[in-house]
């Protein structure tokens, strides 16, 4: 984890300066061990590693076969490294009340994925074995949107929340809730 404090990234860092500093990053077996496994009802367990004014980072360790809600990053830029396992990386736009996939990537351990401010995405680990990820935002996330598919509605949610609806007890991540598939407000 000292890794991942020691990154030099400056305080307004853009798509490059992300993806370059995930790639340089060092692996070893004790932040592998980070990872938190997910809980039942989630699709992957995150556990933050890292949280400043201008940036995150977060490990997670996916559910195989369970894909996140479509999410955005609530203005935020970010970098995705794919250190075990194998998943899905499903990329979408939203207009007239639909999401619309654009693009389905399969992802493997080294894989780089950058999400600018306005990207909207899906992951999902694949169905051998947990896939682990590393991610890193700035500044750190404000808040998420969530499209609920089986709802059909747009959720607002803590950017602590992760890329789920959040159950009934987790009202205080819900920050505000809109009728219809609409884009990110």
């Amino acid at each position: 984890m000292d890794a991942i404090s020691g990154l030099r990234i400056p305080d307004r860092p853009q798509l490059p300066e992300l993806g370059d500093a995930l790639r340089s990053l060092e692996l070893d077996a004790e932040l592998l061990a980070t990872a938190q496994p997910p809980d039942p009802g989630r699709p992957y367990g995150r556990r933050v590693l890292l949280q400043t004014a201008t940036l995150e980072g977060m490990i997670a360790c996916w559910k195989p076969g369970v894909p996140c809600a479509v999410h955005d990053h609530g203005g935020s830029v970010g970098a995705v490294r794919v250190l075990a396992g194998t998943g899905l990386h499903r990329q979408y736009t939203v207009s007239e009340g639909a999401l619309h996939l654009v693009a389905e990537d399969p992802v493997a351990p080294g894989d780089i994925l950058v999400c600018g401010s306005t990207f909207v995405h899906a992951m999902e680990s694949g169905l051998e074995e947990p896939m682990i990820t590393l991610h890193l935002y700035g500044p750190t996330l404000p808040h998420m949107i969530v499209w609920d598919q089986q709802t059909g509605r747009t959720l607002k949610v803590s950017g602590g929340c992760g890329a789920w609806v959040p159950a009934e007890h987790e009202a205080d991540q819900l920050l505000e809730v809109r009728e219809g598939l609409v884009p990110a407000w």
